[in-house]
């Protein structure tokens, strides 16, 4: 039993969970009132598709509409028209009338007429407003006790949905509700009187009606939403649902005859103009132009209720309490999803189950309504909805959980043997990579040892020494091969080979590996022939895989055959789905590959083992590979590389005869880069043969003669192998080069801490404690890569080994082992290009190439910008054209450059940069901003100061110079034309620079600062500033604010300007609000203590000239300049 309570349980779980959920959360949203909205307008719908009742004979509504308003001319109406209507309604002997018109105040004329009807007229009941801004009812009426209360009160969407029967009044009386007010009056004739039901709940009953007040607990109001007695209003419809005749009809006495006798007649206002409309069950939202009721219609359905309810029993609407409404929302939340839960197992009967469920709820909801009691719809229908969409979710979900759980277990014996295979492949590569980089740095040093023996490191060899020494250096060519093979064939299974595709030159590759291949042939009747033709379009493939690829075929076929030809042929074809396919292309066909065949006169190859000779470590027969060798992953690791440029290759091959070999390529529409003449060797692998040894030797004496007359380089090779340190030093010890040693990445940083400048780094890459990517990056932060270039050596040669290098900041990479023509090849290019790069940077600065993101000069291209804020100084020294006239060309040549020797460091020590020099004049850049420019301006003056006593010791006069420093964005970049070029900087902040360096000669002070540069300086207290003027400079529209940096002056000068500064202030403060003559007495106060200061002197003329010719009306005290 308590198995099976526990399997329901289990069965039904999520609909245990996810009912009172769903539940919870639709009641916590009703309760916010997030779905009252969607409640009434629900609701609403109701009404509008509820039969239409009979008209209600009882209440004739008198109407007034605009032709009404016209007819009496004005509105209000007067007090007279007023009576008037009322005394024809009253000629009718209707049992009650409703005056739904406020009339506190008079309305002239016939106020004394209107009060005398209301006097004489007890079944009149006017109207007050009691909330919100009070409006008064009639006086007369008010007397008289003939007053119901007009308020109404509206939902949150608008619309008018209750009534109040009774609401208090500030004075603490109570005042009936209008429209409740005029039924009473009806049913007291009809002998029918109020009575208690339930006083401590206030329910009354009237006839057959039983009045129940909203307290907060309904639906979808709140206890701060039931002021006062408040009912729901059960509408009977619009005006048409009453009789109604117009106010005009009334005032002309066209009146049908018994239309108001023994009846309740309201007067009130239809027209839009009078703004006495309002939105009810009626307006949908869904139209356009809402349908509004008029206040006099509403009041009319109110009164209605209570007359059908008080006598013939028409039910009053209520609504149910909320916890009934939360126990509905909670059924139907459980039932929808106990239905969601049979969606895998009986799916119709869920989604059926689940739409009936809706059905029935607006279903039972409509008869509800019918019967007089308002529950819940729409709520309920978001319960089942939520709880149908989580609770199937839940299902599949439970259901998808169960198959994975199954699928797991299915996959579990063989997930463990995948881990245990994926195992055994990570160890196998991990194998031959640790394996591949343990032979690659013996044999780097057996094969540059022996190399290096032959070509004379050790002195001279005999025959049989060198002989020996060559078969040493062919053995450890021959095992790289074998590693590189494997390595190889390993990363075509993984698929982590990568290739570089360019366009390429097929002819000349071919005629490049058959140089390379000719080695092979010396002992043998063999000749090698190229017949591609030069005009062949390039191929689009990785260039050094091709080479691996031709020296594959044609090595196999120079094997294979003893004497006849080795052939090599190429066409254009279309496609390469079969053999059969490969048809020439003609003329106006498109170009799609290239088909490559290696045709040899050799053995051939058996039929049976055509199709297995692709296969990895697949050889010939037994007697073949006995007499031949190899591994049998030439071919495989081929055709792998064939496929992965997106070609294919086949074999046609006849025993005796010979063999055709052909692969295709895709061909490149552009043109292909010219191929070098001497191989790379670390990706072509050649052996060293006997017949080249002497001409090895001549070849790198005339090398070797040849650096020797480019001048000595220092060369830092570093690697925790001394073996590898030893063969790096032979190789480039013959060409001449200095060389220290290093063998870890401490003793590298130590050696480059030497005062002796190192020309270029070789860094091996696998070192203990500090890996030569760590070393590399320490040498970056101080050396830049165009100043010492980094070569990275390295047994490693995945491509991500490669990429990493080049992120730390190398420049090149080697992969070991390397041949000597490799290294010294890339050894003097980048020595050659390092120094044609610090060459030019005496004309254009390194921080350039910074700046344009260039390596090296040879990178910059004409055009080349970038924009930047700086701070930027132009300096000038003072009559330089008077002092010249005194000198000789040479002396002028020699007194610039001895200047600018003085002060140009200033610059460079405040981290600057100097853009040009022009003459006497410097233009100087600031990258690091106004901090840096002020200080080098300083640094400059105080430079000039000690030249000048070196200048006056000589016999000389001293000079002066201006300085002036402005802070923008300018143009940092390359400008003139291709075979002319210079660096620049470019922006109208570099002219008002320029402007600001003018103007000191004109204040009479050495340096002179923008306002721009004030607000950015870090540390302004720091330095001793005077404001001196707002001028607009020649050429500019807008006003600068300029500033004295007073540290730049020598001591004297600087304590009388700080002394006077305060007058100095006062007097430029009056200036500039124009009241000149109390200006000028502060500035003659300056001048007594300072005859020196000649910006106070300046503006002493300024005034003088003011006074002359009047201030102008528009003064703001800037001055504008007219000289530069």
């Amino acid at each position: 039993m308590r198995h099976k309570i526990q399997t329901t349980i289990k069965q039904w779980r999520a609909a245990l969970i996810v009912a009172p959920s769903i539940a919870g959360l639709v009641i916590a949203g009703n309760m916010a009132g997030i779905f009252n909205l969607l409640e009434w307008s629900l609701r609403d719908q109701f009404f509008r598709l509820r039969p239409a009742e009979p008209i209600e004979s009882r209440i004739v509504i008198v109407t007034i509409d605009e032709p009404d308003i016209k007819y009496v001319k004005t509105w209000p109406m007067s007090d007279q028209v007023m009576a008037r209507v009322i005394q024809n309604i009253k000629a009718q002997q209707p049992r009650a009338i409703g005056l739904d018109i406020y009339r506190d105040l008079p309305v002239e004329p016939g106020h004394e007429e209107l009060v005398e009807v209301f006097n004489t007229t007890p079944k009149l009941i006017g109207i007050e407003k009691v909330g919100g801004v009070a409006i008064a009812p009639p006086p007369a009426l008010a007397k008289l006790g003939q007053v119901g209360a007009n308020d109404i009160v509206f939902d949150a969407d608008g619309k008018l949905r209750r009534g109040l029967v009774i609401l208090g009044k500030s004075d603490d009386t109570m005042l009936e509700g209008f429209g409740v007010k005029l039924a009473r009056m009806y049913l007291e004739k009809e002998g029918i009187k109020l009575r208690v039901i339930d006083q401590k709940n206030n329910i009354y009953g009237l006839g057959k009606a039983v009045f129940i007040p909203l307290t907060g607990n309904e639906g979808e109001y709140k206890k701060a939403d039931t002021g006062g007695y408040q009912i729901l209003i059960n509408y009977r419809g619009g005006l048409n649902s009453f009789p109604h005749i117009s106010m005009t009809d009334v005032l002309e006495n066209r009146i049908p005859s018994d239309m108001m006798r023994d009846r309740i007649v309201m007067l009130g206002a239809k027209a839009p103009s009078l703004n006495d409309n309002h939105q009810t069950p009626y307006s949908s939202t869904l139209t356009a132009t809402k349908q509004l009721t008029p206040g006099v219609v509403i009041h009319a359905n109110l009164t209605s209720q209570i007359l059908s309810a008080a006598l013939d029993g028409r039910p009053m609407l209520q609504a149910s309490i909320k916890p009934l409404n939360w126990l509905l929302i909670l059924f139907w939340s459980g039932t929808s999803a106990a239905l969601g839960c049979l969606y895998v197992r009986r799916q119709w009967v869920s989604v059926g189950g689940i739409l009936i469920s809706g059905i029935i709820i607006i279903t039972s909801g409509y008869i509800a309504f019918l019967s007089g009691w308002l529950i819940p719809v729409f709520t309920p229908l978001v319960a089942v909805a939520g709880s149908a969409v989580i609770s199937i979710g839940a299902t599949l979900w439970n259901n998808l959980k169960l198959s994975y759980q199954q699928l797991e277990e299915y996959a579990q014996t063989l997930e463990i043997k995948n881990q245990q295979l994926q195992q055994l492949d990570k160890l196998k590569d991990e194998f031959l990579a640790n394996t591949s980089h343990e032979l690659r740095t013996p044999l780097n040093g057996i094969i540059g040892i022996a190399e290096s023996m032959l070509e004379g490191a050790t002195g001279t060899l005999t025959e049989l020494q060198e002989r020996n020494l060559w078969m040493v250096a062919q053995s450890g060519h021959r095992l790289s091969n074998l590693v590189n093979d494997i390595l190889d064939f390993s990363k075509l299974q993984h698929k982590n080979l990568e290739l570089q595709l360019k366009p390429v030159n097929i002819h000349k590759i071919v005629e490049l590996v058959l140089t390379l291949s000719q080695v092979l042939v010396e002992r043998k009747d063999l000749k090698l022939v190229n017949a591609i033709s030069p005009e062949l379009p390039s191929a689009y493939v990785d260039e050094d895989r091709l080479q691996q690829i031709l020296l594959n075929l044609i090595g196999n076929g120079i094997k294979f055959t003893e004497s006849g030809t080795v052939k090599v042929s190429a066409e254009l074809v279309i496609g390469n789905e079969s053999e059969l396919n490969q048809l020439p292309i003609t003329d106006y066909q498109l170009p799609k590959q290239i088909a490559i065949t290696i045709s040899d006169t050799g053995i051939g190859i058996p039929a049976a083992q055509k199709d297995r000779i692709f296969e990895s470590f697949e050889q010939g027969d037994g007697s073949t590979a006995r007499k031949y060798g190899g591994t049998g992953l030439g071919l495989s690791i081929t055709k792998q590389l064939v496929e992965l440029h997106g070609g294919k290759i086949w074999v046609e091959s006849e025993v005796g005869v010979g063999s055709h070999f052909t692969f295709t390529l895709p061909t490149s529409d552009a043109p292909f880069e010219d191929i070098p003449t001497a191989p790379t060797v670390s990706t072509i692998r050649r052996p060293v043969s006997e017949a080249n040894l002497s001409s090895a030797n001549q070849a790198e004496t005339a090398a070797a003669n040849h650096s020797l007359a480019e001048g000595n380089f220092h060369i830092l090779i570093v690697d925790d192998e001394p073996i590898n340190l030893q063969v790096l030093q032979n190789h480039l010890a013959s060409h001449n080069y200095k060389i220290t040693q290093a063998l870890n990445g401490k003793e590298a940083l130590a050696a480059l801490a030497d005062d002796e400048p190192v020309d270029l780094m070789l860094l091996d890459v696998m070192m203990p404690n500090m890996s030569g990517y760590e070393v590399c990056a320490k040498v970056r932060e101080k050396y830049p890569a165009q100043q010492l270039p980094i070569v990275m050596l390295t047994a490693k040669n995945q491509v991500a080994d490669l990429v990493t290098g080049f992120q730390f900041g190398a420049n090149d990479y080697i992969t070991k082992p390397f041949a000597k023509d490799e290294l010294l090849t890339r050894v003097k290019t980048h020595l050659k290009l390092s120094k044609i790069t610090n060459a030019y940077g005496r004309f254009v600065p390194h921080e350039y190439l910074d700046f344009l993101s260039r390596e090296s000069i040879i990178d910059v291209k004409l055009g080349d910008q970038v924009s930047k804020e700086m701070g930027i100084m132009f300096s000038d020294i003072r009559s330089f054209t008077t002092l010249s006239e005194t000198m000789t060309p040479q002396e002028i040549f020699n007194f610039v450059n001895a200047y600018l020797r003085r002060v140009s460091p200033e610059i460079e020590k405040h981290n600057g940069l100097v853009v040009k020099y022009m003459g006497d004049g410097m233009m100087a850049v600031f990258p690091n901003g106004a901090d840096d420019a002020v200080a080098a301006g300083i640094a400059k003056i105080t430079q000039v100061r000690e030249y000048n006593q070196h200048r006056q010791e000589e016999g000389h006069k001293p000079i002066k110079i201006g300085i002036g420093i402005h802070l923008g964005y300018i143009m940092v970049g390359i400008i003139g034309v291709n075979n002319r070029m210079q660096s620049d900087a470019l922006s109208d902040t570099i002219n008002l620079t320029a402007r600001l360096e003018g103007l000191t000669k004109f204040y009479g002070v050495s340096l002179l600062i923008s306002g721009q540069v004030l607000e950015k300086l870090s540390h302004a207290e720091q330095y001793q500033i005077r404001f001196l003027d707002q001028a607009i400079v020649k050429g500019k529209n807008e006003p600068i604010d300029i500033y004295e940096v007073l540290d730049a002056e020598v001591e004297e000068v600087r304590k009388l300007k700080l002394q006077t500064q305060p007058d100095f202030e006062r007097g430029l403060e009056y200036y500039r609000q124009g009241k000149l003559e109390q200006a000028k007495e502060y500035f003659d106060r300056v001048l007594a203590i300072n005859n020196q200061d000649k910006t106070a002197a300046l503006y002493l003329e300024r005034i003088e000239q003011l006074f002359e010719q009047g201030v102008p009306d528009n003064w703001d005290g800037i001055w504008r300049f007219t000289q530069k």
